[in-house]
């Protein structure tokens, strides 16, 4: 349900200036131009010549107020309304934090910079444990809005832009990629076979599941480095270095599976024994170093990990 914001006009704005701080003052007293001078200065002033600066500005500054609250009764003062939020349908279930929000909540981090970073260097075992907590709340929560939806014909559930945004992208793909092999369909000559891109990989269906990031790729997400200082890192690492990222990897390759099977099921499309799940390939692509080719690299090289996977070793 949607609702319109009220208009508003913009209040009106007094010309009157605030008093500058007993320090400028003190500056344009004594005209210094240079603040470091200025600023090594005020911290020598004896402390009777800094008290008379700081009275001649709370002088300054009661006249200021008394002047302001005089403005504001004779113009008087009209703020903006704000915007109403559209109300939320009763019993509707609430979506779980991810595995990085619920570790900034716990750790009390405010500062996204500083949970980012916090989040990076946080050892994987102790990072698996968020995830396998998400992943089972997720479960919790999809069951609940099964429930909700059989209870609530027709209703619909309030989207994010940015998930209407990607099944908006993954269904102009689709078109697009219909409307190739019709154009191939009469046209098989050379200069057909000539455009047709050499590798390529078929866009996500809305809602199916993400498969899960390669052992390299998840190392350069959460190392925090470059391309470059991680690929060197990751070519000098011993195998038992790589076992816990390459556990985990598999761990999550599996549970993609299980839900790639699910949700085919409930799609009508079934499971085929023996073939790799769209989207990815059975041996991820690298290069003779055992890092990923340049191009399977270009863009967001260190996409998010999906909601639910487990880490468990």
């Amino acid at each position: 349900m949607s609702v319109e914001a009220k208009k508003y006009k913009r209040a009106p704005q007094s010309e009157l200036k605030r008093p500058p701080t007993a320090f400028l003052m003190f500056r344009a007293a004594k005209g210094f131009k240079d603040p470091k001078e200025a600023s090594e200065a005020w911290k020598s002033l004896p402390q009777d010549e800094k008290e008379d600066f700081e009275a001649r500005f709370k002088d300054a500054f009661d006249e200021y107020k008394n002047a302001q609250a005089q403005w504001e009764y004779t113009h008087g003062t009209s703020y903006p309304t704000r915007r109403e939020k559209p109300a939320r349908p009763e019993g509707i279930p609430k979506r779980p934090l991810s595995a990085f929000l619920a570790f900034r909540r716990d750790r009390g981090l405010r500062n996204v910079v500083e949970a980012g970073q916090a989040w990076r260097e946080l050892p994987p075992d102790e990072k698996g444990v968020y995830e396998a907590h998400t992943m089972q709340e997720m479960a919790a929560y999809k069951a609940a809005v099964r429930v909700w939806k059989d209870a609530n014909p027709g209703a619909k559930l309030f989207e994010r832009k940015s998930s209407k945004k990607k099944a908006a992208v993954a269904a102009a793909a689709a078109a697009e990629e219909d409307l190739e092999e019709e154009e191939e369909d009469y046209d098989v000559g050379e200069d057909a076979i000539a455009d047709k891109p050499k590798r390529g990989r078929k866009p996500l269906a809305p809602g199916a599941p993400r498969p899960p990031p390669t052992a390299w790729v998840d190392y350069l997400h959460n190392s925090g480095k470059t391309r470059k200082e991680a690929s060197e890192e990751w070519k000098n690492m011993s195998e038992d270095a790589k076992r816990p990222w390459v556990r985990r990897y598999e761990a999550q390759k599996a549970f993609y599976l299980q839900q790639k099977a699910i949700w085919e099921a409930n799609q009508g499309l079934g499971v085929m024994e023996g073939l790799a799940p769209d989207g990815w390939d059975e041996e991820p692509l690298e290069d003779e170093d055992g890092a990923p080719e340049e191009d399977e690299l270009a863009g967001d090289i260190a996409p998010k990990l999906p909601f639910g996977y487990p880490a468990d070793y």
